[in-house]
């Protein structure tokens, strides 16, 4: 969630209609005063929790929580300086051309705002690692250098900000690149047609070379020949996964987590980062790699791209067939029925994402299950039980919890309530996947209905598609 979380500034930044605002001094340095106040608020949660008795891990799951609130607001309030404060003007008035640098340039305050609550964050962080240490070395597992503020913030930004925001970055210095262009060759870019090919040119171009940039913009080296990788490539030889490379994902042993980048197997990486491979057995490591194996298996990457673009088709077709009539009957409604119809729209597409976000991801875990490596004879029950025990030791690794907390009729209970649905809504929490996983590998009935159900949505977004662009092509120009 925070991915999307990060990319809500640039996405209201470049939705908000245009509209006429006076530039004024006072109202930007509130605009700017609101972000600070955020990050004193998070410092003062931050000196509470690291005087209390638990400290370390408890203090750690407060501090979290914390920061969703904190980074929540940070958007809040940037969406509320957009509309209330004149901040666009502001960023007018600095004559930046194109798209891509008057939008990177509006969208820094709230990006500062999340660097400075990293390091606010830091000493909760440090007094965690501290206390860690007496386990640590009590149980023979390695140890490493103390984490540094700089080390920290830069690692937590680069993942959580610039792993979302480097693509969207380049694909908006494409489009300017390809309007300079194509303007200097005498063509008209104004036109809808032309609006439309530059676009999905440069998400084309980008969405394809993503892995390449990305592979940089994350610390990573290729993971060395021996045993873990011969197991690793047997159950990508097995799947029939190409690739390009495994790279080991440094995060100084902070974050134990893999991924799979590329869409086509020349650009194609599967990260697994440093703790998981430290703390994780070959067995459990293999099911997690036989997770990601199963996303690229399942073209999920592809189904994605498939939802965005009906998604879009909904918007240009009967989504501006409904902004009309909205406007026809609320005609004094001015800017509320922009503000309204962008918040809808962006609510609308999180939930949805979310659902089928859900959906990908247990139809990974069952993969995983099916395809990891087991007895001959064995039930497929088993291969569930690895993958389960797997999911188990990421939870733990990464101190997250298996469930979302009961709900309690207190301000500190609803908060904690509400962030864990929102922290697990993509995923489902550690304990329903790895309850669903098993429930599947041991009914062939259920397991069954749930290739079915896969099938159904597949097929749905298809008829979805098609039907968006029988929309778009029959509506009047």
């Amino acid at each position: 969630m925070t991915r999307l979380l990060v990319l809500l500034p640039i996405i209201f930044w470049l939705t908000m209609p245009e509209r006429e605002s006076a530039y004024g001094a006072v109202d930007t340095g509130m605009f700017l005063s609101g972000f600070a106040l955020i990050v004193l608020m998070y410092w003062g949660l931050v000196r509470v929790l690291l005087g209390r008795r638990d400290g370390g891990w408890g203090a750690t799951g407060s501090a979290r929580r914390g920061m969703s609130i904190a980074r929540g607001l940070s958007v809040a309030w940037f969406v509320f300086g957009l509309y209330q404060l004149g901040f666009p003007a502001a960023i007018e008035r600095l004559g930046l051309p194109g798209t891509a640098l008057p939008a990177i340039v509006a969208t820094l305050p709230a990006y500062a705002c999340w660097a400075a609550l990293h390091a606010t964050r830091f000493p909760v962080e440090r007094q965690m690692w501290e206390q860690s240490l007496a386990d640590r070395l009590a149980n023979g597992a390695p140890v490493h250098k103390p984490p540094t503020l700089w080390g920290y913030v830069s690692g937590q930004m680069r993942v959580g900000v610039l792993f979302a925001m480097v693509p969207v970055g380049g694909v908006l210095l494409l489009r300017d690149a390809a309007v300079w262009l194509l303007e200097r060759s005498g063509i008209d870019t104004a036109t809808p047609t032309a609006e439309t090919a530059i676009s999905f040119g440069g998400i084309a171009v980008i969405f394809l070379g993503a892995p390449v940039l990305l592979r940089r913009v994350l610390p990573t080296s290729s993971m060395a020949e021996g045993p873990l990788r011969d197991r690793l490539e047997h159950v990508a030889r097995k799947t029939g996964l190409k690739f390009r490379d495994i790279l080991i994902w440094h995060t100084d042993n902070a974050v134990a987590n893999a991924a799979v980048m590329g869409l086509f197997p020349q650009v194609r990486y599967v990260l697994l980062s440093d703790l998981l491979i430290e703390t994780m057995t070959d067995r459990q490591i293999e099911a997690v790699f036989a997770h990601e194996v199963g996303h690229v298996r399942h073209r999920h990457m592809v189904w994605y791209v498939v939802f965005v673009a009906v998604l879009m088709l909904i918007l240009a077709g009967p989504g501006t067939d409904a902004e009309r009539w909205l406007r026809s009957v609320w005609v004094d409604g001015g800017d509320a029925i922009a503000f309204a119809i962008v918040g809808v729209t962006i609510a609308s597409f999180l939930f949805l994402l979310g659902l089928l976000s859900r959906q990908f991801e247990q139809q990974a875990d069952v993969f995983a299950a099916r395809n990891v490596t087991r007895e001959p004879d064995a039930p497929e029950v088993m291969g569930a039980m690895v993958f389960s025990t797997a999911l188990r030791r990421v939870a733990q690794i990464n101190g997250m919890p298996m469930t979302v907390p009961p709900l309690r009729a207190t301000p500190t209970g609803t908060v904690a309530w509400l962030l864990g649905h929102a922290g697990s809504f993509m995923h489902g929490t550690i304990r329903q996947r790895m309850d669903a996983v098993q429930e599947i590998a041991s009914d062939s009935g259920r397991a069954r209905r749930f290739d079915q159900r896969m099938f159904f949505v597949r097929a749905l977004l298809l008829v979805l598609l098609a039907a968006g662009g029988f929309w778009l092509w029959m509506a009047p120009s």
